[in-house]
């Protein structure tokens, strides 16, 4: 500061207390920028040309960032990115900061990204997660959350569920930044434990969101929360609360003009109406939002355009219906989730995508080698257990693959058997923290030693979940998690280590744990017999409803018999798919 009281920014000179000023101001934007982000911006405008005038650098960045977040949440999309673009300007001006810099460039990757500029957008977000690392926990937080929106849309869940739950965990320890993140994450973890099928739980985070929203009269919050509230009970079946739970998401957005947030709701309101014949009311909504989504929304216009095809199918107007499909089409190969993932796929800084994809080759050959040691270490303790994990990995792809056929599951394909095959083997990698005298003793285990065996699931799962917690990124670190931890775990909530009761049971640890019983019945153990075929299937039939998913044994009943093969001493090759079967799956 100088002697006469200004603050100089590049040879320019403020008074400190216009500067005082006219952060007070920016605070009173700050507190209004979710609830009326019209005004929020109109103010923040006034505020940046005044600060710009008196060479206030740091308060006009802040004034442009400000404009840019209202620009958003109001879909005003281009002038949102105009507005972080002016904030990076006046930041250069006078050198800048972690905090600020790394605020700006997380809401330039987002309207980058709805904009459908999707590999700029990942650089800008990948390049706020890193300034926010040196910025406090309240930057980590912003930049991890806006990062984990774009993985998640553009369809990297499982490193958008370690992003979230990697804010999750920094808020935690602060209560005041727990506060003010509390309606955003509470959000994602609705939506992270949707994705999960934990529908309970997604629900449960989802009316916390709620309640906090509304508690602070934040008309987005409201917004999002409701939708993350109706998008639970879809999952539950429960329709008719889903529906006024979108309408109220609609309303909440409708109050504000046309918010972002709004286009996926209406999306998702739209494909529930047709899937209950209300065709009248989902041509109302469509035909609302269809053209801010067109114009502003480049990812979830093509699911509203579909909507509009099912409207005009069903209304007879089949040429219509044509044109808005191949509408669709043409969308989603230009902007929508598709090219989001390619464009994901190419934010390694400056490589090209010959050498991604040569990276990504190597790193598949050195998952597969580690994959096949780590079941040769759990072979080494005992040849049975060798051979109970390449069956059960075998018995995993037959029942999956039927499971998919059946189209038992949505998002169940030939992809994610193949996934799941790969890992199946791992089901017991927590075995390997349970005692040679335990694991190898020929009587009956007392109640200490059953306490020992039984952690080996809760072993399993967090040794995936720490590696996913380390940075190593892959989709099969959480499936991995899910089936080890939860293979144990019975239909009727009987089982362990958690007590999950039906749906709330990973879908893959259902499949893997018909294969695990079914095996263990017919396999001789230290401190048991085989049993027969006929024994075995008398167990999975009897138990359907109560150990396992019905429909789980239905698949595997209807392939049984190539399971049987399996035990008949060489009649069938076991282990895991072959690399040909896989590549015919996938």
């Amino acid at each position: 500061m100088s002697k006469s009281g200004k603050i100089s920014y590049m040879g320019m000179h403020a008074s400190s207390t216009i500067l005082h000023g006219l952060s007070e101001r920016l605070d009173r934007v700050e507190e209004i920028l979710r609830r009326e982000p019209a005004r929020a911006v109109a103010e923040a405008t006034e505020l940046e040309r005044e600060a710009g005038a008196a060479a206030a650098w740091p308060e006009a960045a802040r004034a442009a960032r400000l404009a840019g977040y209202g620009d958003f949440y109001g879909s005003r999309l281009r002038d949102a990115r105009l507005s972080f673009q002016r904030a990076l300007a006046h930041l250069g001006r006078y050198g800048g900061d972690r905090a600020e810099e790394s605020r700006v460039r997380s809401g330039l990757g987002g309207a980058l990204y709805q904009l459908g500029d999707f590999e700029r957008a990942f650089r800008e977000l990948a390049r706020a997660v890193r300034l926010a690392r040196g910025a406090g926990d309240a930057e980590r937080i912003r930049a991890l959350n806006n990062y984990a929106v774009a993985l998640s849309e553009s369809g990297r869940e499982d490193e958008a569920r370690i992003a979230i739950e990697e804010a999750v965990q920094i808020a935690s320890s602060d209560p005041v930044l727990a506060e003010r993140y509390r309606i955003t994450l509470e959000v994602n973890l609705s939506d992270s434990y949707r994705a999960l099928g934990r529908k309970d739980e997604a629900l449960a985070h989802a009316r916390m969101a709620a309640g906090f929203a509304s508690s602070s009269n934040d008309q987005i919050g409201i917004g999002t929360a409701a939708a993350a509230e109706a998008n639970a009970l879809v999952a539950l079946g429960r329709n008719a609360e889903a529906v006024e739970r979108f309408r109220a998401s609609l309303e909440a957005h409708r109050s504000l003009g046309v918010s972002i947030y709004a286009i996926d709701a209406a999306a998702e309101f739209a494909r529930l109406l047709l899937d209950a014949d209300r065709v009248g009311e989902a041509e109302r909504v469509v035909f609302e939002w269809l053209p801010a989504a067109e114009s502003v929304d480049a990812l979830n216009a093509p699911d509203l355009l579909r909507a509009a095809a099912g409207v005009h199918a069903a209304r007879g107007r089949y040429r219509e219906a044509y044109l808005a499909s191949e509408r669709a089409g043409l969308l989603e190969r230009q902007g929508g989730p598709a090219a989001a993932r390619q464009a994901a796929l190419e934010t390694v800084a400056d490589r090209s995508i010959r050498r991604a994809k040569a990276t990504r080759r190597r790193f598949k050959r050195w998952q597969d080698v580690v994959l096949r040691g780590l079941v040769e270490l759990l072979g080494e303790r005992d040849g049975e257990t060798r051979d109970h994990v390449e069956r059960t990995a075998e018995i995993v792809w037959l029942v999956g693959r039927e499971l998919a056929r059946r189209k038992a599951r949505p998002g169940f394909d030939a992809r994610e058997v193949a996934d799941l095959a790969l890992i199946a083997p791992l089901h017991d990698i927590g075995k390997v923290s349970v005692r040679d005298a335990v694991f190898g003793k020929t009587g009956p285990l007392d109640s200490g030693e059953q306490g020992e065996m039984r952690a080996h699931a809760e072993a399993g799962r967090l040794f995936f979940r720490r590696a996913a917690l380390d940075g190593i990124k892959d989709r099969h670190l959480s499936l991995a998690a899910d089936v080890a931890g939860a293979h144990h775990e019975r239909w009727d909530g009987s089982g362990y280590p958690h007590g999950l009761k039906g749906e709330d049971i990973p879908f893959g640890a259902r499949i893997m744990a018909v294969a695990d019983v079914y095996d263990a019945i017919r396999s001789e153990r230290p401190y048991k017999r085989s049993r027969t075929r006929d024994e075995a299937l008398e167990y999975v039939k009897a138990n359907a409803g109560t150990h396992f998913d019905p429909a789980v044994v239905d698949a595997f009943m209807a392939v049984e018999p190539r399971v049987d093969a399996l035990y008949e001493g060489g009649a069938a090759a076991f282990g895991l798919p072959s690399k040909k079967k896989a590549a015919k799956g996938r």
